[in-house]
């Protein structure tokens, strides 16, 4: 599939822009086609520091989310059944998990010596994965089941550490391990792509280019960015079958990319960028498209980044109008970002049989 073939099937797809602002961002999106993202505020007046608040469309409506007491809610990822997961506090201290739903939120526990903790992610079910700080100063990392019980997911055997990232639909969590061995009197570390399974650490092979594993879908398809040679300083966006086999995302005219969300029936999205100009991407099969492709150029808008898809194959991404248009910022650096950006969900009604149509 590439931009030729989708061109020729003619899909139909529509558009809605659900909201302009200045410095929106980390979207996320349920399969009913509810959106979850984060406002990113710079008031160095307000906070020492950027923060953000948390909001979710659906039907129509744009809510916004706050953690209990009124703290500022930075948002992960929104369930199937409407719940907002996330966090509140800065990352940097003082930050706990948090789940919004039905207007308002509560804390999630933390694991037993905890201080503080951080959700990344989870899946439609209420599962979540992220890290704990423990009293000692110690990093640990957690899954919270939908119950709102926490587990230390500790490595076993020759595994020095494990960095949890993304969680499927099943409870299986993908992230990185340390795996350590002695080749005469040198220990060497060499990092792995792992995955927890009920109790068990699976290893998928290592670490290659610096991947950050962040997403699995429910077939265990794994997508992640990282280095996209030795040489220079662009990236790239990979994705892992199961069978831990790595494949690079490529976009032909691109110097870099990015994956950032992966559906059930293995599509991904992301962006692409030049010298010049950043664009959002669909990848099918390996095959690269760009999103501004499918969209009408009377719009006035161009999707710079895509950043969620479900598997009713919306798309939430994120596009600047010709008027407040940023300067190019490598790598989707929406601290930097100047402008009018607006927040669009694209939903793309591709056919399965007109995705193979020649």
């Amino acid at each position: 599939m590439g931009a030729a073939s989708i061109a020729h099937a003619s899909p139909s797809y529509s558009v809605q822009v659900l909201g302009a602002e200045a410095n929106f961002g980390d979207l996320a999106l349920n399969d009913a086609g509810q959106v979850a993202a984060n406002k990113w505020i710079f008031d160095l007046d307000v906070m020492p520091a950027p923060f953000s608040t948390g909001v979710l469309f659906e039907n129509g409506s744009t809510l916004e989310l706050t953690a209990p007491g009124g703290g500022n809610f930075h948002a992960a990822g929104v369930t199937a059944y409407g719940a907002v997961i996330g966090n509140t506090g800065a990352l940097m201290a003082g930050h706990r998990p948090v789940v919004w739903q039905n207007g308002s939120a509560h804390f999630v526990d933390l694991p037993t010596g905890s201080v503080s903790g951080w959700v990344w992610s989870g899946n439609s079910l209420g599962d979540m994965v992220g890290f704990a700080t423990l009293e000692s100063g110690a990093r640990v990392s957690v899954l919270w089941g939908r119950d709102g019980a926490a587990t230390i997911l500790a490595p076993s055997g020759d595994y020095a550490g494990f960095t949890a990232y993304g969680i499927s639909e099943s409870g299986v969590v993908v992230g990185v391990a340390a795996s350590l061995s002695t080749v005469g009197e040198e220990v060497v570390t060499d990092e792995r792509i792992v995955l927890w399974r009920e109790g068990s650490f699976e290893d998928l092979g290592s670490r290659v280019h610096d991947i950050d594993p962040r997403r699995i879908n429910a077939v265990g398809q794994i997508i992640g960015s990282g280095a996209a040679d030795d040489e220079s300083d662009n990236s790239a966006g990979y994705w892992i079958d199961a069978e831990g086999t790595v494949h690079l995302l490529s976009m032909s005219g691109a110097e870099s990319t990015a994956v950032e969300a992966i559906n059930d029936a293995g599509w991904m999205v992301g962006s692409a960028w030049t010298e010049d100009e950043s664009f959002a991407v669909l990848w099918r099969d390996g095959e690269g498209v760009d999103l501004n492709d499918l969209i009408d150029p009377s719009s006035g808008l161009t999707i710079i980044d895509a950043r969620a898809i479900n598997n009713a194959r919306q798309i939430a991404a994120l596009a600047v109008d010709a008027e407040g248009a940023p300067p190019f910022m490598p790598y989707k650096d929406l601290f930097q970002l100047m402008g009018a950006v607006v927040f669009v969900m694209i939903v793309v009604m591709v056919g399965w049989s007109a995705l193979h149509a020649s």
